[in-house]
């Protein structure tokens, strides 16, 4: 029977004049999750996926970000999350496991504008080794770029992105723990091109709409 799965996170913000931003990410009291994750008989040639009821998963994080600036032309941010993950399960098959894995996550945000017409954006992320139950993820990065450029009075917009340039955003899963013995090569595709038109007519304004913030979202 899969029991439910419950979360509690706790966030303390720390924000500085030079508008540096802290950010302590809890998960103080383990919390029952359910998850399914391969398992390797040890009486038949089969593997076996089964759901099943984990003791817990616990993270413990601090986070921050640090915007800056050059004169008009460079805009930046970097954010880097540092957590302590533990992942616990005494009832998986006849191979109980409690793990635990320091992660960091750094991500880099550049704009360049060259005039007030034609910018260029930079993005770059890397994650350290990582673990998911019996699992473990090899380092993981990615670089996005674009390039904005506004003619016609300001009535047009072009644009092209390309993400996941070096097609690197999937991490390669091994499994060797307890005897067990998996490697698992994904081979998908992930890079994607983007190009975008836009045409302003009439006395159209562009609605201004904030940014969202992603630097809380974890890959």
């Amino acid at each position: 029977r899969i029991a439910p799965t419950d979360k509690l996170q706790i966030e303390c913000q720390l924000r500085s004049e030079a508008k540096v931003c802290f950010r302590r990410i809890l998960l103080p009291h383990p919390r029952p999750v359910h998850a399914k994750r391969p398992y390797q008989s040890t009486e038949r040639l089969a593997m076996i996926y089964k759901m099943m009821n984990w003791n817990y998963t616990q993270y413990v994080g601090l986070m921050a970000t640090v915007p800056f600036r050059v004169g008009t032309w460079w805009d930046s941010r970097w954010v880097a999350v540092e957590q302590y993950a533990r992942h616990r399960c005494d009832d998986f098959f006849d191979l109980p496991f409690d793990r635990k894995k320091w992660i960091l996550q750094c991500q880099w945000d550049n704009t360049f504008k060259l005039n007030k017409n034609l910018a260029f954006e930079l993005r770059g992320f890397m994650q350290t080794p990582a673990i998911q139950g019996t699992y473990d993820l090899k380092m993981v990065g990615t670089v996005d770029a674009g390039v904005k450029w506004t003619f016609a009075g300001d009535k047009a917009t072009l644009s092209a992105r390309c993400s996941d340039i070096f097609n690197t955003s999937m991490p390669e899963c091994n499994l060797r723990y307890g005897g067990q013995d998996v490697r698992m090569e994904n081979s998908f595709y992930l890079r994607t091109f983007t190009l975008n038109f836009s045409f302003r007519f009439g006395g159209y304004k562009k609605k201004e709409i904030k940014e969202v913030d992603t630097s809380r979202f974890r890959h």
